[in-house]
């Protein structure tokens, strides 16, 4: 079973003074700890030109990407490659149009597409690194570069799928493609996405992806049900590309009371290692589903005021000691 890490915030974590400490306060390098606890794949996500966007700090280009994947390949720790097709954040809200993509047509647009997609990938097979699995768009339910493919432009938005996929076939044929969507607890939007997405030609991808977040997608007795029918309609793997579970509230309001009731787990350690068991659990019983991605565990946050975030659902605390989740974490395939 995949047990993997989202790791892309590592060097700017590294970079901006925080340290790490194992649960008897030596330090450690958290990559090679991820691996001793159990996590067995890492995730790297690739932004177009970071540096575009000043909030970004010009993480995650393909320079740093290369790097990140050198440091998983030399732990003998397998790689997804996440590519969001936006100079920042894309995610089902925002699937912004890279800057040096503006004002393009559709059919250039995928060219675009094509070539950063099939230059990327040389690069990185270039340095030895290449990935094991490769993720074409960011939770792209509601569709990618906004507005040119946004749902429900369905022929635009497979123009783009497929020009991303056949960049990854024409580089290496055999590795596995993974489409990704959000909403993991809903059955009714994968099958309206892929229904259309697969009668405009979207058709040669392994992988179905799935961001679950119990505490603001649903039950997981949905979310298993929603596994079920996946697997039984479309026969593709199916994998958990981001899941998470607090171990306490957030500093502001966006994670309380409410959200615990929809996750049905505490924000507290307990609570996060029980919804982190629950959820390997459900996985083991459907065959078709092949692990999870935890998102961003050594993510460390600074805006710990009353209205920010915080640290709080990652599985290292504000001190970057590991929660009790991170300490048992090899117990969840026994």
């Amino acid at each position: 079973m995949i047990i993997g890490m989202d790791v892309s915030s590592y060097p700017e974590m590294k970079d901006k003074g925080y340290r790490y400490y194992d649960e008897n306060g030596t330090e450690i390098d958290v990559l090679e700890y991820g691996k001793k606890k159990g996590f067995n794949y890492g995730r790297l996500r690739l932004w177009n030109a970071p540096q575009n966007i000043p909030e970004s700090g010009g993480y995650c280009d393909l320079l740093q990407t290369i790097a990140m994947a050198k440091r998983l390949k030399k732990l003998d720790i397998p790689y997804l490659l996440d590519f969001h097709y936006s100079d920042w954040w894309a995610d089902p809200e925002h699937q912004n149009i890279p800057k040096a993509w503006k004002d393009l047509s559709v059919d250039a647009m995928a060219q675009e597409l094509f070539a950063f997609t099939e230059q990327a990938l040389l690069a990185l097979k270039e340095a030895d690194v290449y990935p094991d699995m490769i993720q074409i768009g960011n939770e792209i339910r509601n569709g990618m570069l906004f507005p040119v493919a946004k749902v429900p432009k369905w022929e635009n938005l497979a123009k783009l799928v497929n020009s991303g996929i056949a960049a990854a076939r024409k580089v290496n044929a055999d590795t596995k493609l993974m489409i990704h969507l959000d909403e993991g607890a809903t059955y009714a939007y994968y099958e309206e996405w892929f229904d259309h997405m697969m009668a405009q030609g979207m058709t040669d991808f392994d992988v179905i992806g799935l961001s679950y977040y119990p505490y603001i997608h649903g039950s997981f007795s949905d979310f298993e049900d929603c596994l079920q029918r996946l697997s039984q309609k479309y026969g593709k793997e199916l994998n958990v590309a981001e899941f998470a579970h607090p171990f306490r509230r957030s500093k502001g309001s966006f994670f309380g009371e409410k959200e615990e009731q929809c996750a049905g787990y505490p924000a507290s350690p307990v609570g996060q290692q029980e919804s982190l068991q629950h959820l390997t659990q459900l996985i083991q019983s459907v065959p078709a589903c092949s692990g999870f991605f935890y998102w961003e565990p050594f993510m460390r946050c600074e805006n710990n005021d009353e209205n920010g975030w915080g640290t709080f659902m990652e599985l290292m605390d504000d001190a970057g000691k590991p929660v009790i989740a991170l300490q048992k974490l090899q117990k969840l395939q026994k």
